[in-house]
């Protein structure tokens, strides 16, 4: 009862990204050298509390980065550039396996994305665009650009919905 108390606190949990191999081998290192060394040596043990500290810290992030995740069809683009994202497409295969949800937010929740700026639909077809409902689903975007010519529909009605308060633009070509 005390752990769900503490739990249901607005700061009682951060999403952090996965940690990666430097951190992880420096954790596994630390907790070795603590268990197997005795006396002065026990302080190399403080590579595990390094290894941490540099996990919730982290590396400095990159001034850009771009990232094609393989979605069927095409590809899913994320762009990152310090503290803000941009998702274009989000694939689909219809019928299929549910790419949004098995390769799309996976990456997102790993690099620690949990907000867009900016969701682009290059166009209205499955093949790009389903990805996109189970992501916008879980992940709210702040802006959604849809092109010209994009025609109410189905596929679209249900985007814009799970898009809720995101700000939706008409690009022209």
């Amino acid at each position: 009862a005390v752990a769900e108390a503490f739990a249901q606190l607005p700061w009682a949990s951060r999403p952090l990204p996965a940690p990666g191999l430097l951190t992880t081998a420096l954790w596994w290192l630390g907790l070795a050298l603590l268990v197997l060394t005795r006396g002065r040596a026990r302080w190399s043990a403080l590579l595990a509390t390094a290894a941490l500290a540099f996990h919730l810290v982290g590396p400095p992030e990159a001034p850009l980065t771009l990232t094609f995740l393989s979605v069927g069809h095409g590809d899913a683009t994320v762009v990152s550039s310090r503290g803000r994202h941009l998702l274009v497409d989000g694939g689909g295969v219809p019928q299929g396996r549910d790419v949004g949800r098995r390769v799309v937010l996976p990456f997102l929740r790993q690099r620690g994305i949990g907000a867009l700026d900016l969701t682009v639909l290059t166009h209205a077809h499955p093949d790009h665009a389903l990805g996109l409902l189970p992501v916008l689903a879980e992940v709210p975007t702040a802006e959604l650009w849809l092109h010209e010519g994009t025609e109410a529909g189905e596929l679209v009605d249900a985007l814009l919905d799970v898009a809720g308060a995101a700000r939706v633009v008409i690009q022209s070509a």
